[in-house]
């Protein structure tokens, strides 16, 4: 599991960096590329600075170091998820991008387009711990027609992380509508509890604020060598980046669709897959949602770092049972069309 944007701290692949020469060379590559010593960003002099643009390339760094040592440790991975930038960074760990000059222009270009998609079109991003798949789409659809009423954009369902943390995205003055519609839902008992949490980088990802990022993106993963990856990589809409000549489409019109974590866990635990190891930094970002997920799971300590075992899947929230359905009947349509 390969955190995304928002799992940035201050240390991030310094053990790894002063492990192994090859992770010196993922770094010295990274920092070429981006044009700045992405190291005095991850725990150097400028660790105050890590965010915005550049934490991009710092993350895909940090991830990429971090796998190689687990991987020296023991660890084999036998399938690659990747959550919102990290779909790139996992493509690249998989091998599907087999010049690493290439995955971090992607990163460098991916973090510039998306600060100025957010100059020309202002928004945040907010998480909300508590409300269910269906509630929190309830909630927007209120707000929603508020913001209708009184001329404001829409905010939009940015990211699903596990079945009670649900991402709005959007404009600072619908996410405050937002918050308020679930401070009453909360306090008059609606929903057991209700907490947001501002993300931490400016930009309203994964909704139309970000459409004039695209092209750029697109370009850049369209100019890059790809191929099959060695190890499967499953994508955030539940489906897997196994296409390359889909790579650049998927991947830069990602930036203005949902990412949906928690379907990609379902996928995963649905195809057999009971063994989670959290790739990067320390926060455990993804950890914690499978946990969550999951509540009969233990924890497995290997010479590599810890893994998430689930013991037993419960059945699924009736949404994500619909998906799944919708996925298989693609994957049977695709078959059948050739």
């Amino acid at each position: 599991m390969l955190p995304g944007q928002a799992a940035q701290e201050a240390g991030m692949g310094e053990e790894a960096f002063d492990t192994y020469d090859e992770v010196k060379e993922v770094f010295y590559t990274a920092s070429t590329i981006a044009g700045e010593d992405l190291a005095e960003y991850c725990w150097g002099s400028k660790t105050d600075e890590l965010k915005g643009a550049i934490v991009q390339p710092a993350l895909g760094a940090a991830i990429l170091a971090d796998l190689a040592v687990k991987k020296k440790n023991g660890l084999v991975p036998s399938l690659y998820m990747g959550h919102s930038v990290s779909e790139i960074i996992a493509l690249s760990a998989a091998g599907a991008f087999p010049d690493l000059n290439d995955t971090f222009r992607i990163l460098t270009v991916r973090g510039l387009a998306m600060d100025d998609a957010n100059l020309k079109n202002p928004g945040v991003m907010t998480a909300f711990l508590g409300p269910n798949r269906e509630n929190f789409d309830w909630a927007l659809n209120l707000v929603n027609r508020r913001l209708s009423r009184i001329g404001e954009s829409a905010i939009y369902h940015g990211m699903a992380n596990w079945t009670e943390q649900h991402v709005a995205s959007g404009n600072v003055a619908g996410i405050q509508v937002m918050e308020n519609v679930f401070d009453v839902i909360h306090r008059v008992g609606g929903v057991a509890r209700a907490r947001a949490r501002l993300i931490k980088d400016d930009g309203a990802a994964h909704t139309p604020h970000m459409e004039s990022a695209v092209e750029r993106v697109y370009e850049e993963i369209r100019r890059a060598k790809k191929r099959e990856p060695d190890v499967p990589v499953l994508a955030n809409d539940g489906r897997y980046l196994d296409d390359p000549s889909r790579y650049a489409y998927y991947l830069s019109h990602q930036l203005i669709m949902p990412a949906d974590w928690q379907l990609s866990m379902w996928v995963a635990v649905e195809e057999g897959y009971r063994d989670f190891v959290e790739v990067g930094t320390k926060k455990e970002l993804m950890t914690t949602f499978a946990k969550r997920e999951f509540k009969e799971h233990r924890i497995v300590r290997e010479k590599f770092g810890d893994v998430v075992h689930i013991v037993r899947v419960s059945e699924a929230s009736p949404s994500i049972r619909e998906q799944l359905k919708l996925l298989a009947a693609r994957q049977i349509t695709s078959l059948q069309t050739g």
